[in-house]
């Protein structure tokens, strides 16, 4: 990147005293040229060369040496702006009148093409904690998704060959079935909640799914859902008492003092559990 504005002023140069780079085509295909060549470097960049293949290496390694990459083409066309507003001040020289889209236009769609295999990459990071997990029933949905993946993977082509229109495609057929699978997961948490009954449960269990870090699952909507069965259940403990306070159900054998108090931490215990438990999900009490 530090070597791109030597490089637009060697233009430059070429552009004001060459004879044969004489006409904006010829100069035009020039700087194409060194587009092409700056999209190989790129290629040659992410897969080490040729060595390593994009589903052989590292998610986040992989992401940072396509953020640098498409740093490259910022910088580039950057540069290449700065020096023509340069050109433009100054009537001695030759004007940099090129075509811009034919020039920059095949490095925006490589970037373009970068994106949705970070975007993929991404998915696939997220999705590696379905298989992590221990709730029951979700290996069924991690399954799934590896062959969703595994089918992705097998594709022939080159996914960094921006010019090939194939994994478009077939990114968005493997968006539309996470999209299914997604939905069936949802309504799997749904399904799950129906069958707890208790505040105090429902918690350690909401606290299960969030660890799993899926956008899918509506943890705030269930969050919510639990928080009023929280309200309803207080409301419930008030009643209780106001209606047995004088005469507490006491256990065979227990004193009357003593199984007052008993009764009471009981209602006591019912309803501050729940309250140290709701404390682990400040950002969703903060939005209640």
């Amino acid at each position: 990147i530090g070597s791109i504005p030597g490089l637009m002023n060697a233009i430059r140069m070429i552009n004001s005293y060459s004879r044969y780079y004489n006409t904006s085509e010829r100069m035009t295909a020039l700087l194409v040229k060194v587009t092409n060549q700056m999209i190989t470097a790129c290629k040659d960049h992410i897969t080490e060369g040729g060595d390593m293949k994009i589903w052989e290496q590292e998610g986040d390694a992989l992401i940072d040496k396509m953020k640098s990459c498409k740093r490259l083409n910022k910088e580039y066309q950057k540069c290449y702006e700065s020096t023509k507003s340069k050109v433009e001040a100054n009537p001695d020289e030759k004007p940099f009148d090129f075509s811009e889209m034919y020039i920059f236009g095949k490095f925006n769609t490589f970037c373009t093409r970068l994106d949705r295999v970070t975007e993929l990459l991404n998915i696939v990071s997220l999705y590696e904690n379905l298989s992590l997990s221990r709730l029951d029933g979700l290996d069924m949905y991690s399954q799934r998704f590896h062959i969703l993946l595994t089918t992705l993977k097998k594709k022939p082509y080159d996914l960094l060959e921006h010019r090939k229109t194939e994994f478009d495609i077939d990114f968005d057929d493997f968006k539309r079935q996470l999209n299914d699978l997604n939905a069936q997961l949802q309504m799997n948490m749904e399904q799950t909640f129906e069958k707890v009954k208790s505040v105090e449960m429902s918690l350690q269990l909401l606290k299960r799914f969030e660890r799993l870090c899926l956008p899918c699952l509506n943890i705030s909507g269930q969050f919510h859902l639990i928080l009023n069965l929280f309200v309803k259940d207080m409301e419930l403990v008030q009643r209780m008492y106001n209606k047995k306070k004088e005469t507490p159900p006491i256990l065979r054998n227990m004193p009357p003092v003593s199984g007052k108090i008993s009764w009471s931490r009981q209602l006591y215990q019912r309803i501050t559990s729940p309250v140290k438990l709701f404390q682990e999900f400040p950002r969703l009490m903060e939005s209640s």
